[in-house]
C-alpha cells in the first residue's frame, strides 16, 4: 500500500489563501447551516479575520466606477483633500473632520489597492501597448503627482456624465 504524501504548512497555508468561485451547492450548504443557528445568534467575520475572494478584471473596472460615482460631485480641490486624507490614514484628524464621502472613497480606494496588488502577486496584472487609463493604479503606486492627475480625471469623467433618470448614471456619447 503507498504511503499517503503529508501536506506541510506550507501547503495548506497557501489552500487557505486560494480563493475559487462558490457553486451553488456550496451556497445552498452554507444556507442550511444558518438555517441551524440558535434563534437570536448570528454569524459574523472577526475584524481581524482575512477573506480572499476572487474577483474578476470587469468587476475591478466596475468598483473603479463606484470610485467615480462618489467623487462626481466634488470638484477637483475636494477631490485632493480627500485624497490627502485618504493617503495618510486620517492621522492626526478629529473624527468630525473626516466625513461619510472620504470614508467611502478611503474603502473603495483599499479594494482597489489591495486588488492591484494581489494580481501583481498572482501574475495576473499584465503589460499591453495599448493606452488604457491606470490613473487610479498609479495613484495606488504612489507616483508623485498621481493625486493631482487622478482629480483632472475625475472631472474629466465627470464632465462626460448626464444623470438621465434619479440613481442612474450614463456617460454621454461621443459625437466623433
Amino acid at each position: 500500500m503507498a504511503k499517503k504524501k503529508k501536506t506541510t504548512t506550507k501547503e495548506t497555508e497557501e489552500k487557505k489563501l486560494h480563493a475559487d468561485p462558490i457553486t451553488q451547492e456550496q451556497r445552498d450548504k452554507a444556507v442550511d447551516k444558518l438555517k441551524q443557528l440558535k434563534e437570536g445568534n448570528v454569524v459574523t467575520i472577526p475584524a481581524d479575520a482575512i477573506v480572499n475572494v476572487p474577483i474578476s478584471g470587469s468587476f475591478r473596472k466596475a468598483i473603479e466606477g463606484v470610485l467615480y460615482y462618489l467623487m462626481e460631485p466634488l470638484n477637483a480641490s475636494q477631490i485632493i483633500a480627500s485624497m490627502s486624507k485618504v493617503k495618510t490614514n486620517f492621522e492626526g484628524l478629529e473624527p468630525e473632520q473626516v466625513n461619510d464621502t472620504d470614508r467611502a472613497i478611503w474603502c473603495i480606494m483599499s479594494l482597489l489597492s489591495e486588488l492591484h496588488w494581489q494580481a501583481a502577486q498572482q501574475g495576473k496584472a499584465v503589460e499591453t501597448d495599448q493606452k488604457i487609463d491606470e490613473t487610479i493604479s498609479t495613484m495606488i503606486a504612489g507616483i508623485d503627482g498621481a493625486t493631482e492627475e487622478f482629480a483632472k480625471k475625475a472631472q474629466e469623467v465627470k464632465s462626460k456624465i448626464t444623470k438621465d433618470k434619479p440613481g442612474e448614471l450614463r456617460l454621454k456619447k461621443d459625437k466623433s
